[in-house]
């Protein structure tokens, strides 16, 4: 028998190109098919991390660099702690977490919880994306299965559900919490109220809730209506006083509009 096998018809090079390149090739009709791949290289691990934004992810809790801030009520033994960067996990109706709130009354009513402290954090990593897990989990029924499911944290919002924790309806994981400072109000000149940015934090969380109905509920109770009435108040002032020619009246009354507009939102 004068046929050649099947691997003599192949040329040698191209076989060894294909085996570098990790194609399949066939040693003839009667072989099994195999697959050459590079010596020594490994399939990648992949990280469990959230698939896509939605309905129950906040998109922005997925963007590195994107920063949100809560309330944790704490006693005053533990807020040295926090404040030291020693950031406590405890168990909960949403799991294990470290537990806060977007609502300064739920903060301070907690328990026998007396001082509050202000947390900054980033779900998507600071700088870089964080091993394993990402976002916030918008739920609405108690979840402790979250970090299994590979996010940075869990949020039961209050309007979704009856059942919640005294601890907070916010439960985070504590590699993901960057800062916490003693939470101030009326420190306009430390930089210690942040009243504005948890409530936009709260606006942005409530893009994940998936009913329609109570997210808008939710987001229309963060607006500050008095001081947006404040600011309606002061546009009518500001258009009146230009009728009259009193410009620089008009301006003044127009700043005092943006800024209680800004700070009612």
């Amino acid at each position: 028998d004068t046929r050649r096998p099947a691997m003599a018809e192949v040329d040698p090079s191209l076989m060894a190109q294909q085996a570098f390149q990790g194609l399949k090739w066939h040693e003839g009709p009667s072989s099994p098919e195999k697959t050459a791949a590079p010596v020594g290289s490994m399939q990648p691990v992949e990280r469990q991390r959230p698939k896509r934004a939605g309905a129950g992810v906040p998109s922005s809790s997925l963007e590195v660099g994107y920063k949100f801030y809560a309330l944790c009520g704490l006693s005053h033994a533990s807020t040295k702690d926090f404040v030291a960067g020693r950031f406590h996990e405890v168990e909960g109706l949403l799991g294990r977490g470290v537990y806060c709130s977007l609502d300064l009354e739920s903060a301070r009513g907690a328990g026998d919880k007396r001082e509050v402290v202000l947390l900054r954090f980033f779900p998507g990593g600071e700088k870089s994306p964080p091993e394993g897990f990402a976002g916030i989990k918008v739920t609405t029924t108690p979840c402790s299965t979250w970090r299994e499911e590979g996010f940075a944290g869990c949020w039961l919002p209050t309007v979704c559900s009856p059942i919640g924790d005294g601890q907070g309806e916010l439960c985070l994981r504590a590699d993901i919490i960057s800062k916490a400072t003693k939470y101030d109000p009326g420190s306009w000149g430390g930089g210690q109220d942040r009243s504005v940015e948890v409530r936009q934090s709260a606006r942005t969380l409530a893009t994940g809730i998936p009913q329609i109905i109570e997210r808008w509920r939710y987001q229309a109770g963060l607006v500050q209506w008095a001081g947006l009435a404040i600011a309606g108040g002061a546009v009518i002032v500001a258009g009146t006083l230009v009728r009259f020619s009193f410009y620089g009246s008009a301006a003044a009354a127009g700043c005092i509009a943006l800024m209680f507009g800004l700070s009612s939102l």
